[in-house]
């Protein structure tokens, strides 16, 4: 829409035919070009200005700039490698950033104006981090607009190469003001494969957008300017639609309606608002307000999700976030108070560290102090009570007016001792502040530290200058340049500033100053600069951190819960509370009495609490008020002390807690709070006769910034174009700790860019983890009205399943026992019903043709029904043959994880499509294989009732119903006799996996089963396995086959296009709660744990164990040191676990990667043209191997890096202690090379090798096998000796390796090599340290690896202290010696 000459969108620095303006304009919107075409050449002064006039004439709502990119790419680096063309491209990209600021400078006009601004370049690019892009964050911030940054990949909107047709790989970055532009930020979700861009043909291809993502961008602005606001756009949770069709009235005038709200309906809406505010995930208040005005809401709804509180977020909120920024209190009156701290500082060059007593007056702000004490660097100690009197009536007292009051922190020198008594004596009041309260003392503390700092930097810079000078210039500089409401410290104390004397500037001037007094003269000159840079930096901080924060007014007998900070505190003991390792609240407790104000008609300072037995001494800050819930559940406990009047409870205290998080306090402490005002205590002037404006009292803030330029997730990516060899071998790589971090987090401000969105996906999560639990057995009696129907439904469809087959028959049909009237009580077993939800993933809404469904309405549950058999009562169950043999067979035989994640390879391999089948009511499909028992039940009613059978007669067992322990069994050979009478073959070490081979015995098919669920994988253009498809679907009864993704074996599984298989364990790792302890009191690392806390540390730690063993190998060390600590855990172990927990969760996206080979070959790999790698490794130490197989092609034979597959991995104890590194290494060897041997062996025999006892060598030998081990020692020992028992100490252990030597060598093609530590993907596997968890962290980034050898065997150490070395060498200084060191490192490398 165009009024006059305002145009609705402008595209900057952009083609003449761009697509967005092209798009833009399509749907009409009224969108021009401002670029170079246009006479607007953003590299000139005269181009800027003209583009700026055009904007004021225009005035767009939306501003697109893309400015060129090129010199900013990692290319371009490699590009310009000499000094000559280093220092051109320097002057190139300061040309360039001259642009970049025109265009920050024509987008900042635009948000003056109102509109909505967009840079972009590509996300890889170098130039975000430039300071004209920061400047134009930063400004935005000081406008109050939010800086988004959003990725978009261009393979989501199609965008491919134009020879091959393939999906390209290539992303951009958007800086941008709109929060509402993620709605099209759209990333890759790795369901297919990409092309590389390489060349300059192909960089060229991507420079332009797709038109997908023009159109998307383009609707976007449309229902921006142009739609408006709908309400019926509601979100899918009920309570939103509730609160909509509720109190969202009539539009039919554009206004809306609303009756003065009642006290019910007010109620109705807290509840629809809490049940909002739980499902989007816990968000602050100002976000649910956010959605509820934008969606125009009356204003009292509004107020309601402001003033919405959450007990769970109460009980999990810091507690120092209710420190009060600015004090309300009434101001002090000059010499009315001081401030004192104390403080150390070393001067190493003096040899020497001075402690020093800061001294504030807090009116004026007048500082002085001097020192206490020189000591030597290594000594140590406090300042005692009588030394810091003196200091302070040698500083203070003898120059200034006596104070009312001194604020001290609660140290014994201060609260107790002759400092005291002698304070009292003088009449001046002694005020402690509650331990880590620093907040309290507020812009006193806040100088003090600047004080300090200055002191720090002026040691550093004049590091011979004596400690008295140091301390004295500091605190000169800090009376002299402060500024407080337009004057000093040193105008408000005595009403004049010294100036400067205009003979000691004459003197300055013509050099007639002695050089030790110019010295100290420049000395005060950079102290008062420096306090004025530290104070700047200070305050900039503050106003970036600041928020307004309420005020709590506690009264005596509240209800209140203290926040503790358990880091400091792991040693303290409290009984009845939960404990985790980082702070909490606890309590609740009552408050006793309130220490009274220093200054009449201020807030409480210091609140004493008491919990249980103990007083506890408080800032108000660090209390919050006690839910209902809490004080519903203290009072339940019916304790004597609850009960008790205050005054009785306070009487029979012995001791308290200052909350400092410092050992408890001495019998002197507790005198720093008197049991009653002292006589004779100095009343506080409340009308001071001087009148001084005293400045505001802030809290002291920590001097910390904030760097929002990165991201997690641009850092991942940069950390993906790391080489491996220079980042294993560099010690100094700062890229490592971010492989070690793969952030998975869940953005509150998304609920502000699309409410709807987010409230889905967090509703999602919630009903998947808290409303249904898969497993857990429901009662049909507890069930909704709405649930009901579906369990019905699911009971009914079961029971035509037994129909059937038939699963049962009358007993009187048999000539048995009297035709079933003399049944014995041991063949009688009983069977009952068994309800439980079963989660769909994806989810799978009911066809609304079905007048019954089973699922829920959204899709995501499904109601199933099982009659069930109490097998642990069969008769036969411990009963055997005459041989030995069970009677009743109880193997469950399931796909072992190297058989499936083989079957996965193979399916990726050959690039088969991978489809789950799952059989509907399995164990029932086999048959009457159980009525030769002759075992009878007595059924359950709908059973009888559908086979017309009295409630008096049995029913003879027939098949092998649910619950019996070999149903399993009967099952598996079922289908086992089916697929070979089908066609198909088992496999003989695997007995789950089937292979389908056609007339020439090509393999063209696998199934694999894991009980009920099958994986199948074949050529979808061979007609046998078709064939075969079709049978093994009529020779069961299924639900929907289904393509990936899917869940299966406990796995969900993807599959790109290209044949790539993804396999993760996401849903499971969301999953997984923290363990919490309940206990009497607080626990050190050592204490033991219960044994119902030991009973929740092994099944949190089983859960990590499933994970570890499934799909995440680098955690499997970790959880197999800890479970060894079962049996005798501790605190410790648990805050291990937990911190477990939180990486598996960290993690939960990483996934095995199973890569199709081939797909970068051109198909021409055959099945034994891959190489099966196998890395070993041991520690001494922990006495632990471990071993890593892959599949990988032979190119990493010649040192190249390549895609590498983890089929198989293992970390365990040894069998035997070893002795020595080497037997050690030699055991885990032997174990390697017999994994490696196994995994050979399993992978021909899929291909349909033929293999018996007396082959089996041959066959396995087919394949090519690389043992891959960091020990020198045990490589010497198989290359190299012949000698009696390998030349090992261990005689074991040399019989194993001698196995070793004898099944390596070309003729049985096996090779043994050696690598550095660092290149060992199992390190991690046996040590658990961040060092040795380093390969595998890179190998999750790349999925890649190299095998690289060094002939000069040196170890992982060696070369990092050589490559530091070589960095700290000095580079040559003429050509001559750069030639020489060119041809020395050629010769090296080759």
């Amino acid at each position: 829409m165009t009024v006059g000459t305002i145009t609705e969108a402008v595209e900057i620095c952009c083609h003449p035919n761009s697509m967005l303006t092209d798009e833009c304009t399509k749907i009409g919107l009224s969108m021009e070009r401002i670029s170079i075409e246009n006479g607007y050449n953003l590299s000139t002064k005269a181009g800027f200005e003209a583009a700026g006039k055009k904007l004021d004439e225009v005035m767009p709502k939306r501003a697109w700039i893309s400015l060129p990119c090129t010199l900013w790419t990692s290319l371009t680096n490699f590009n310009y490698k000499t000094p000559e063309a280093r220092a051109r491209l320097e002057k190139d990209r300061l040309r360039d950033r001259r642009r970049v600021k025109y265009g920050v400078l024509l987008l900042l006009k635009i948000v003056d104006n109102g509109g909505e601004v967009y840079f972009e370049w590509p996300h890889r690019c170098q130039g975000w981090k430039i300071p004209e892009l920061n400047f134009l964050r930063m400004e935005l911030r000081r406008r109050g607009r939010h800086v988004f940054e959003d990725w978009i990949d261009g393979c989501m909107y199609g965008l491919r190469d134009y020879n091959t047709n393939e999906l390209v790989e290539k992303g951009w970055r958007i800086l941008t003001t709109d929060p509402e532009f993620s709605k099209v930020a759209t990333v890759c979700d790795h369901s297919h494969g990409h092309r590389v861009i390489n060349g300059k043909q192909h960089t060229a291809a991507t420079a332009y957008y797709p038109q997908a993502m023009c159109k998307a961008i383009a609707r976007l602005w449309h229902a921006q300017l142009r739609t408006p606001i709908d309400l019926n756009m509601a979100l899918e949770n009920p309570a939103v639609l509730d609160l909509e069709n509720t109190y969202l009235m009539e539009r039919d005038t554009g206004s809306i309606y609303v009756a003065e709200p009642t006290d019910l309906e007010r109620e109705q809406v807290r509840a629809m608002l809490s049940r909002i505010h739980k499902a989007a995930g816990h968000p602050g208040n100002e976000h649910l307000a956010y959605w509820c005005k934008k969606r125009q809401c009356p204003r009292w709804i509004i107020e309601e999700a402001i003033n919405l509180r959450c007990e769970a977020c109460d009980l999990v909120k810091h507690g120092l976030s209710h420190k009060v920024k600015a004090s309300l209190d009434i101001p002090m009156a000059p010499w009315q108070a001081a401030v004192m701290d104390v403080s150390d500082l070393t001067f190493p060059d003096l040899n020497v560290k001075a402690q020093f007593l800061l001294i504030a007056e807090v009116a004026t702000g007048l500082m002085c102090g001097d020192i206490t004490a020189k000591i030597g660097l290594k000594d140590k100690g406090t300042d005692s009570s009588a030394t810091l009197f003196t200091t302070f009536a040698r500083a203070y007292l003898q120059h200034y007016p006596k104070p009312r009051w001194v604020f001290v922190d609660p140290q014994t020198s201060f609260v107790g001792g002759e400092f005291k008594d002698n304070c009292q004596l003088a009449g001046i009041g002694v005020s402690a502040k509650p331990g880590g309260a620093h907040w309290m003392a507020g812009d006193i503390e806040r100088r003090i530290s600047i004080v300090k700092q200055v002191m720090r930097k002026l040691r550093l810079q004049y590091p011979k200058l004596s400690p008295e000078t140091v301390f004295y210039i500091s605190i000169a500089a800090a009376n002299n340049m402060d500024n407080i409401k337009g004057y000093t410290p040193m105008q408000w104390a005595f009403g004049f500033s010294p100036t400067e004397d205009p003979i000691l500037a004459h003197n300055a001037a013509t050099g007639k100053l002695k050089s030790d007094f110019f010295e100290i003269e420049r000395v005060r000159a950079d102290a008062e600069a420096t306090y004025l840079k530290e104070k700047a930096s200070r305050k900039i901080s503050e106003l970036k951190n600041s928020a307004p924060r309420p005020r709590h007014e506690y009264k005596r007998g509240d209800w209140v819960c203290v926040w503790r900070s358990y880091a400091a505190t792991g040693k303290r003991k409290l009984s009845g509370q939960d404990f985790f390792t980082d702070g909490l609240f606890i309590g609740p407790g009552r408050v006793l009495f309130s220490e009274p104000a220093v200054q009449t008609g201020n807030k409480d300072g210091v609140i004493w609490v008491i919990m249980g037995n103990r007083c506890w001494r408080c800032a108000a800050e660090q209390l919050r008020p006690a839910t209902q819930s809490e004080i519903v559940q203290i009072n339940l406990k019916k304790d004597d002390i609850l009960n008790s009047p205050l005054e009785d409870v306070w009487r029979h205290l012995q001791d308290f807690d200052d909350i400092a998080g410092e050992p408890y306090p001495t019998a002197d402490g507790m005198r720093m709070l008197p049991r009653q005002p002292l006589e004779g205590m100095p009343r506080v002037i409340e009308n001071p006769d001087v009148a001084v404006e005293p400045h505001d009292v802030t809290e002291a803030e920590d001097d910390q910034e904030v760097d929002e330029d990165n991201s997690a997730a641009s850092d991942h990516a940069e950390a993906s174009e790391i080489d491996i060899i220079n980042f294993v071998q560099n010690p100094n790589n700062e890229s490592e700790m971010d492989l070690m971090k793969i952030e998975i987090e869940a953005d509150l401000e998304e609920f502000c860019f699309d409410a709807s969105a987010y409230l889905e996906k967090q509703l999602n999560r919630v009903a998947n983890n808290n409303t249904v639990k898969k497993g857990v057995e429901v009662s049909f009696g507890r069930l909704s009205p709405e649930d009901k129907p579906l369990f019905q439904e699911a009971m009914a469809r079961e029971l035509a399943e037994h129909l059937e087959v038939p699963t049962v028959w009358a007993a009187s049909a048999y000539a048995d026992y009297n035709h079933g009237k003399d049944i014995p009580a041991d063949k009688l077993i009983k069977m009952r019903w068994l309800l439980t939800w079963k989660p769909l993933t994806p989810p799978e809404p009911p066809d609304k043709s079905d007048p019954h469904p089973v699922s829920t309405p959204d899709g995501k549950f499904k109601a199933k029904a099982r009659i069930i058999l109490l097998g642990f009562s069969h008769p036969d169950l411990v009963s055997r043959d005459k041989f030995g043999d069970r009677v009743l067979p109880t193997a469950s035989p399931t796909i072992s994880r190297k058989g499936k994640l083989a079957l996965l390879q193979m399916a990726a391999f050959h690039g088969w499509t991978f489809e789950l089948a799952d059989a509907k009511s399995a164990f029932l499909q086999a048959g009457h294989t159980e009525e030769w028992r002759k075992l009878y039940t007595k059924g359950v009613k709908e059973l009888r009732q559908a086979l017309q059978i009295s409630e008096e007669e049995s029913m003879r067992v027939l098949a092998a119903i649910y619950g019996i322990t070999n149903a399993p069994w009967v099952f598996w050979k079922y289908v086992d006799h089916k697929i070979h009478e089908a066609g198909g073959k088992s496999v003989l070490i695997e007995p789950c996996i089937w292979i389908i081979q056609d007339q020439d015995g090509t393999v063209c098919g696998v199934i694999g089963s894991h009980v009920d669920d099958f994986g199948i994988a074949g050529d979808s253009d061979n007609k046998f396995y078709l064939d075969m498809k079709n049978m093994l679907k009529e020779m069961l009864r299924w639900s929907p086959w289904r393509s990936t993704p899917c869940m299966w074996a406990g796995m969900w599984i993807t599959q790109e296009p290209s044949g790539k298989i993804h396999a993760s364990q996401e849903e499971f790792c969301h999953q997984l709660l923290e363990i919490r302890v309940e206990s009497g009191k607080y626990l050190s690392k050592d204490d033991k744990l219960k044994p119902e806390d030991v009973t929740q540390f092994r099944a949190g730690l089983m859960k990590c164990q499933w994970r570890a063993t499934q799909t995440a190998p680098q955690f499997s060390c970790r959880v197999s040191l800890l479970a060894q600590r079962v049996n005798e855990a501790t605190f410790g172990d648990l805050k291990d676990t937990n911190a477990l927990i939180r990486d598996v969760k960290r993690t939960a996206r990483d996934s095995l990667v199973f890569h199709n080979f081939n797909s970068n070959c051109g198909g021409k790999l055959k099945w034994d043209d891959l190489v099966i790698v196998t890395w070993v490794d041991a520690s001494r130490l922990l006495q632990r191997g471990g071993y890593i197989v892959g599949f990988t092609t032979a190119e990493i034979l010649k040192q190249k890096e390549c895609a590498v597959s983890i089929a198989d991995w293992r970390s365990y104890k040894l069998k035997r202690t070893g002795i020595g590194t080497n037997g050690c290494e030699g055991q885990a060897l032997y174990d390697g090379e017999n994994a490696a041997y196994l995994m050979r062996l399993l992978w021909s025999v899929m291909h349909g090798v033929p293999v018996t006892a007396h082959t089996q060598e041959e066959v396995a030998q087919s394949m090519t096998s690389v043992l891959v081990i960091d020990s020198r020692g045990v490589y010497d020992s198989v290359h190299n000796k012949e000698s009696f028992g390998i030349g090992l100490s261990d005689a074991r252990t040399g019989v194993e390796v001698l196995h070793v030597k004898a099944n390596c060598g070309p003729e049985k093609n096996q090779h043994l090599v050696w690598v550095p530590s660092d290149l060992n993907l199992t390190d991690g596997l046996t040590k658990d340290s961040p060092e040795a968890r380093k390969p595998l962290a890179l190998w999750l980034a790349r999925r890649t690896w190299i095998i690289r050898y060094d002939e000069d065997f040196m170890s992982a150490r060696k070369r990092q202290r050589a490559n530091k070395l070589a960095q700290d060498k000095p580079q040559p200084t003429t050509d001559a010696e750069a030639e020489a060191a060119d041809a020395l490192a050629f010769l090296d490398l080759s």
